[in-house]
């Protein structure tokens, strides 16, 4: 429940005030005043936590609106509520600004009688409220308007009200598409996908029945034939009639009985403006430009840049509103501009090249050309600039998806008028999204370098390799990183490794802290599967810098899409203080003298071909030829139970424990942050596989598929040595309905407990389709 609800200006002055329960004081106001709109840095998350109370807030314009509780509430709700709210207000009095809102104080009060009660949130239909609360002010409801209000609310046509009437009935329909691009200076697409709306205006009288159809093989959720962003120059691709949407949401007034057999959809309308769907595509786009980026270093002291902008949709089209913005270095004295069409602009103060052209027909060329003058000072020629992307934004008459409205018809038979009475439009826009970006040639060339070095044999050129790479990000502002050599475990499959997911990601947390820190705990979740061959994004957000501790959370993206999420805490090593360690007996060998884990696993087929069931002989067999040399190239490992997959032995593997020798393959001497860097990558290598380990070799438990969830990790000891063995103790002591749960411990030659660790997988039985398709990438090979 709300306990209280607060406007404010951009001031932080107090528009609206509502105090719901007795829990939550005025302070509350100057509290989020002072520490979100009057806060030194600017506060991003939405949702803040002060003396035990929460503070959901949005802004729209110039003004925050707060949601104030000390319960534990559902986030989701109040982020709806607050919206909603906003859009009602809009919906009374336009503009939400501060002075609209002081001319309706009166007005807005009302609506906060109406939509909460006692902190719970109630009706926020516009349509509805409008019946009973007018903008001069409130009217007593009869009896009859009560009943009728209240069957509005609970039946199934609450978002539109009995007796509209216009005199002309008319209908407006908007498909509006926005495109998210990014491609490599050689044109390869490292991500696209359209985010796309229909958007409409009803002005129909009584209560009609409308019903539109869109393109006859249109799927959900990837059934239809998988595919690219098109870059192609051929305008007839624009009406082609497949197209795959991955997912969409309607309107509440939306009916889909037929939706899936006719692609109908079928509605009662609401009265006025409302969006009636929101749909997600990434196969077959086609790109309505192409943009050519080219640069020439003439010398130290000048550049030479040209973009080429080409149009890939219908002649019979026109573009609106196109906007080229080209990046240009910081040490920049002068430009010297000529382009064909349209205006260019050098601005000193965004560092870009604004080029600005009003309209441009389909199958057209244009370009741009530039001669950079560069100063020569030290401090920049020192730190080598990396090219940010070409950036673009457009309007386009046409839908990149494909998707077409093949027929719009409205029905109402009461006040009998005819679909050929009602006035209707239908029109296509696609402009540009959040980025519509063409890059530099050098991260497509790592992407490409990446996928080289994974098919190298195995040794020491191959570590050495990887070492000098594998931790690289190239920095795109004060918080984001870009990282293209991403490793991959497996051959058969393109998915990239977790373990290097969450290394990258401590790296560039570590890229935003004092030196100083070091990380003492990490908190990670992996949301989706990376794809090794994409560049994948770092966004980190700067929570806490204090003079003891630091704060991060990092997003990583691919294909516009979160990966993995975690959160890093740093803290300063403190030179005294309390200390106890629990002792450990630490095991009497000598790790140079054991076998690999490789080289144990093919002792096993080589020695016990007849005794190892079919089970055990695939798992043994895929381990050593599905995993990549890359892979292991980072780390060393040895088996503590040299025992381990040996037929006739069971005993050595009824208990879900894992218990090896690691240490780095190339030296990489005594930096706290390199070694926290090689646990990061270390820890999600086994930790799953410990808890199946048992079922695998003496249940004949074949897998089909695994993957980590959460991750987290503690570091108890300011610094220790990657470069010589350390024991590596793993442990699993639940797994139910293919969840599983391992601890483990990081423990130093001389027994010093050095890190802990606890992640949560999901491991699943092979059905026979996953049986027979392992089958085939065994076979591959």
């Amino acid at each position: 429940m709300i306990g209280g609800l607060f406007v404010y200006n951009h001031k932080g002055e107090v528009l609206i005030s509502r105090i719901y329960r007795d829990d939550v004081t005025r302070n509350a106001v100057d509290a989020f005043r002072v520490n979100v709109i009057h806060a030194r840095q600017q506060v991003r998350t939405p949702v803040t936590n002060m003396a035990r109370t929460s503070f959901f807030h949005i802004k729209r314009g110039n003004v925050w609106i707060c949601a104030v509780t000390r319960q534990n509430i559902n986030a989701a709700m109040v982020f709806e509520f607050l919206n909603r709210f906003a859009d009602t207000m809009q919906s009374y009095f336009g503009k939400l600004n501060e002075e609209n809102i002081k001319n309706n104080f009166v007005l807005i009060y009302e609506l906060l009688d109406e939509i909460l009660d006692f902190g719970y949130p109630q009706n926020t239909d516009s349509g509805v409220l409008k019946m009973f609360i007018t903008q001069q002010g409130i009217r007593t409801a009869t009896k009859e308007e009560q009943s009728q209000i209240t069957s509005q609310v609970t039946g199934q046509i609450g978002w539109r009200r009995e007796g509209i009437k216009y005199r002309r009935n008319e209908l407006f329909l908007d498909v509006i598409e926005y495109v998210n691009l990014l491609m490599s200076q050689q044109g390869q697409v490292l991500s696209a996908h359209v985010a796309g709306k229909v958007a409409m205006k009803s002005y129909l009288s009584g209560m009609p029945e409308c019903k539109f159809g869109i393109n006859d093989k249109i799927t959900i959720e990837g059934k239809g034939k998988g595919g690219g962003a098109s870059g192609s120059d051929d305008p007839s691709k624009s009406s082609r009639a497949a197209v795959a949407i991955d997912d969409c949401q309607f309107h509440q007034c939306v009916k889909l009985t037929k939706f899936d057999t006719e692609h109908a959809i079928s509605f009662i309308p609401p009265d006025g403006e409302y969006e009636l769907m929101r749909y997600r595509t990434t196969k077959d786009i086609q790109l309505p430009f192409r943009v050519i980026p080219l640069v020439r270093e003439v010398s130290r002291n000048k550049m030479e840049v040209k973009v080429v902008v080409k149009s890939n949709f219908k002649p019979s089209l026109l573009a609106q509103k196109i906007e080229v913005r080209i990046p240009t270095p910081p040490n920049t004295s002068g430009v010297q501009l000529i382009c064909m069409k349209g205006k260019a602009k050098y601005k000193a103060g965004e560092n870009a090249i604004v080029w600005k052209i009003k309209r441009m027909g389909g199958m057209k060329e244009s370009q741009i050309s530039a001669e950079i003058d560069l100063l020569s000072t030290g401090s920049v020629e020192k730190k080598k600039w990396n090219r940010p992307p070409v950036s673009m934004n457009f309007e386009v008459p046409f839908a990149p998806s494909g998707l077409k409205v093949r027929y719009l018809k409205v029905f109402e038979p009461k006040l009998n008028y005819s679909d050929h009475d009602v006035i209707k439009w239908v029109r296509y826009i696609a402009m540009t999204a959040t980025k519509y970006a063409v890059g530099a040639a050098k991260r497509a060339a790592q992407v490409a370098q990446n996928a080289k070095i994974i098919k190298e044999p195995s040794g020491p050129e191959l570590y050495r390799k990887l070492w000098s790479v594998f931790l690289n990000l190239e920095r795109d502002g004060e918080n984001d990183f870009w990282a293209t050599h991403i490793l991959r475990a497996r051959f058969s499959v393109s998915n990239a490794y977790g373990g290097h997911i969450a290394a990258l990601a401590m790296k560039a947390g570590c890229e935003t802290v004092d030196p100083n820190l070091n990380i003492h705990s990490m908190h990670n979740y992996f949301i989706k599967p990376a794809h090794s061959d994409i560049p994948i994004l770092y966004q980190v957000e700067r929570i806490r810098d204090g003079r003891s501790f630091a704060t991060r959370a990092i997003r990583a993206i691919q294909n516009d899409q979160i990966i993995f999420m975690g959160q890093m805490s740093f803290h300063v090593e403190e030179k005294a203080g309390f200390e106890h360690s629990k002792e450990k007996d630490m095991p009497n060998q000598d790790p140079d003298k054991l076998l690999s884990l490789r080289e144990l696993i093919q002792s096993r087929l080589d020695e016990f071909k007849s005794d190892l069931t079919p089970t055990q002989k695939f798992w043994l067999k895929y381990k050593l030829k599905e995993f990549t040399p890359c892979f292991h190239g980072i780390f060393e490992c040895r088996p503590v139970n040299q025992d381990f997959y040996h037929p006739l032995k069971p005993e050595a593997h009824e208990k879900p424990n894992f218990s090896q020798w690691i240490k780095t393959t190339v030296p990489i001497g005594d930096n706290p942050s390199m070694q926290r860097l090689f646990m990061g990558y270390v820890s999600d290598a086994t930790m799953v596989e410990t808890s199946i380990i048992p079922h695998i070799v003496t249940k004949g438990f074949t897998m089909g598929m695994a993957a980590s969830l959460d991750h987290c990790m503690w570091f108890h000891e300011p610094s220790f040595n990657c470069d010589e063995w350390m024991l590596w103790e793993q442990y699993s002591e639940k797994a139910v309905r293919n969840r599983t749960h391992t601890q483990a411990r990081l423990w130093s030659r001389d027994g010093r407990l050095i890190m802990t660790a606890v992640q949560e997988g999901v491991a699943r039985q092979a059905n026979a389709k996953m049986m027979i398709e392992l089958a085939k990438k065994f076979m591959k090979l």
